[in-house]
This record gives structure tokens, sequence and C-alpha cells, in this order.
């Protein structure tokens, strides 16, 4: 009997490979009308390149993924932030990364996170609470919230200061970041190659307490298989739009419940000219959004320019209170007053992973006094359930495609374990 796997992205689709590879019969069963989940990758935007409206970056030089973009010979960008990337400083001063680094050592430990050898409190405590009792600054708090903080996905109020420590050092990968230039979708592509894949599946219910499990869709369609490898987005789960029956015990909806999904969004703007200075290819701006980098970057025979800007956390709640209307338009001002001359934009494209039903947010994001959840969301029910996607990587490693990845190869190890 084949095994279901619920979600085609990266963490789904490398769970449903591994088992195919192994001579397991295998479905995977994906909500929406494509496959990928939060790697999403348009060439519509520019013509003949690729822009990436979900996951963009490796991060690290030696992320397990990797393996797949050299064997498709897939094309690679450094994103060399020392000296490809803007800074607007605090007191307004624009410099290169190397530039305010070293002339502002305050704001170098919020890029090096060279800090004081201190736990967080028992009980696990928020980020700004840590940062502010090891003795940071509030010009070092705005910094860390313009960056490490928009990243990460929340509001620094909402981050484990535990979590957050094991993202400052997982670097077992390495700490660079590279861009795929032939597009990460390529990487979705050849995992899913030869796959069972029903896309338009939205599962509704998980009958799990028999000998089998039963899976309902809601278009009424039901499968029945050993065993579920479950790669849905925390938001998903957390939302409640799937059923499970029986319940699920009360430390996995614990261990759940302590992570939130970062709302959070990218405002792609194509220019017909460049806007960034010669060999500029990024800027960390003090308005909103506070990250700006161009997917343009690097390809010369690109017919035009675009760039990008992150937003999550208390930054993407700002924009969306303001209203989707005019998200691009107070985009647009940031840049303005970052920059000198920009134009208006030929297009303009807002992808809000806030209000997507099979994301619910950017990644999971680890609340505070919930350091352990992504371990115990992780485990395995019985001989039936089994779990993937980033949110259950292990902290250092979740919010990222290559955790993501892992845990689908770990799933399906699982699976062929029980078996």
């Amino acid at each position: 009997m084949t095994t279901l796997v619920l979600g085609a992205g990266i963490a789904g689709i490398h769970a449903a490979r591994t088992l195919a590879d192994a001579d397991y019969e295998v479905t995977v069963l994906e909500a929406r009308q494509r496959i990928g989940g939060r790697v999403f990758t348009t060439r519509n935007l520019v013509d003949g390149v690729p822009v990436e409206l979900g996951a963009e970056f490796l991060h690290g030089e030696n992320v397990p993924h990797r393996e797949i973009v050299r064997k498709l010979g897939l094309r690679t960008k450094h994103w060399e932030k020392q000296d490809d990337s803007l800074v607007r400083m605090e007191d307004d001063r624009l410099l290169t990364m190397r530039e305010a680094r070293a002339a502002d050592p305050a704001f170098d430990v919020t890029r090096s996170w060279d800090i004081p050898d201190v736990a967080p409190r028992p009980g696990d405590e928020d980020l700004y609470h840590y940062l502010v009792r090891i003795g940071f600054t509030p010009e070092q708090l705005q910094y860390t919230r313009r960056s490490f903080v928009n990243a990460t996905g929340e509001g620094i109020h909402h981050i484990s200061a535990t979590a957050a420590l094991a993202d400052m050092h997982g670097d077992e990968y390495g700490h660079e970041d590279w861009r795929i230039m032939d597009g990460y979708d390529r990487i979705i592509e050849h995992l899913a190659e030869g796959l069972d894949i029903r896309t338009g599946q939205v599962v509704t219910d998980v009958r799990w307490g028999g000998k089998t499990v039963t899976v309902a869709t809601l278009n009424g369609t039901t499968y029945t298989a050993e065993r579920v490898i479950v790669a849905l987005p925390a938001g998903v789960l957390n939302a409640g739009s799937v059923t499970f029956d029986p319940p699920l015990p009360p430390e996995r909806v614990r261990a759940l419940g302590g992570l939130t999904m970062g709302p959070g969004m990218k405002i792609v703007y194509v220019f017909d000219e460049p806007i960034l200075p010669e060999g500029i290819g990024a800027l960390y701006s003090k308005h909103n959004p506070p990250m700006w980098w161009s997917p343009t970057f690097g390809h010369a025979d690109a017919p035009q320019f675009a760039i990008t800007a992150f937003a999550t956390g208390d930054w993407a709640r700002y924009l969306l209170r303001a209203g989707t209307e005019i998200i691009g338009t107070l985009g647009l001002s940031t840049l303005r007053k970052e920059l000198d001359n920009v134009p208006d934009p030929v297009q303009v494209h807002i992808e809000n992973w806030t209000d997507d039903p099979f994301a619910g947010g950017v990644y999971s994001v680890v609340t505070p006094g919930s350091a352990h959840c992504r371990a115990e969301a992780a485990k395995p029910l019985g001989n039936r359930l089994f779990w993937a996607g980033e949110a259950v990587a292990p902290n250092g490693h979740a919010a990222t495609v290559h955790g993501a990845y892992l845990t689908g190869a770990r799933a399906a190890h699982e699976v062929i374990a029980s078996l």
C-alpha cells in the first residue's frame, strides 16, 4: 500500500523522492495548482529572468541541496554583502556593509553576533528582553529589528531568545548566501520528476486511528495509505483547516502552538533602468520595508532591472494595516528616501504570504518559552503519522529550504524503518 505525502513543498517532494528511489509507492497531495510550496519562481516579471516570490537563497556554501545545484549545472551568484550591499546607518550615512562595520563597532556586533555567552533566563525569554539584558543599546536594537529580526519573520518580542541564539550561530553549512541564477524551481522540478503528484487536492480530514490512514479532500476524493507524511506548514496546521481523527495528542498540539507563522511579503518593483549604483545589489534601509535586493543583479542580459523588498513581522503588520492597495506606494516612498532619482516603476508585484491559505505566513518562528517545540513536533505519531517541513527542522536550520529538505529525507527514512 502506498505512503501519502501531504504537501508538495521541498520537504514533501524530497520525502516522496527518497521513498520512490527506495522503490516504495508514494503519492503526494498538493492543495495548490502548482508544486513547490513556498518555493515560487516566476519568469513573468522580467522576461527570461527568474524572480523568486518565495524562498530565494542557498543559506551556506555547503547546504545539502547544493549537490543538486552542482548535478544540474545551475549557475549561482554569491551575495557578497560586505561590498555589494549598502546600509543606511541610523545617523543617515549611506555606507557599504564593510564600511559600516568598520565605522561602527556597535553595528558590527549586530552582524557578527559576537555577543557575551549569556544563557536566556530559565524557561526562555523573548529576544528583546534578552538583548537588553546583555547590554544592547536602543540603536543596536533597531539594527537588529531591521536585519536579523526581519529575516527571522516576526517582531522582536515574539521570538524565543533560545531559538534566536541557535539561528545566530547555526553556521554548520556556512554563513554566506547564494542566489540560484537559473531559478529555485529547477531544484523542485528535478526532485519531482516522475513522482505521482496530485495538485488541487485540499486536505480537510486525516483519519488515522485504525490500521490504515484515510485522507479526505475538499473535492470529495479520499485516499487510503499505511503511512502519511504531514509536510504542511505550521500556519496551516495551527489554523485548524485540517481535522485529525483521533485528535492530535495534547503534547503535539502544544508543540505546534509554540510555533507562529510570521506575517510577511515580498514587493517586486520593475524598472526600465537600474536604480542602484553600479556594483551594488542590495540595500538595508532604516525605513519600511527594511531589506531590499535585486534579483536581476548579475544577469548582464536582463532587459529590465528588478528590486525586491522583504518585510515581515511588525514591518509587515504596518504595511498590511495601511491597506494592500497602497503597499506598493509605501515601498516606493522608502526607495525614494534612500536613493536619488527613482522613477516610477513599470510594474509592481506584491506576494503576500500572510494571506495565503496554504502557507499562513512566511515561515515558522519559535515563540518565547517554546524552544523545545520543533523537536517535539517532529516526532512520529505511532506508525501512522510522520512529520516534515521547515517548522520541524532543528533550531538553527528551521525556516530555511535546506532545513525543510533535510526533514523530508528524515521523515522518509522513518517511514521505511517503520515498515
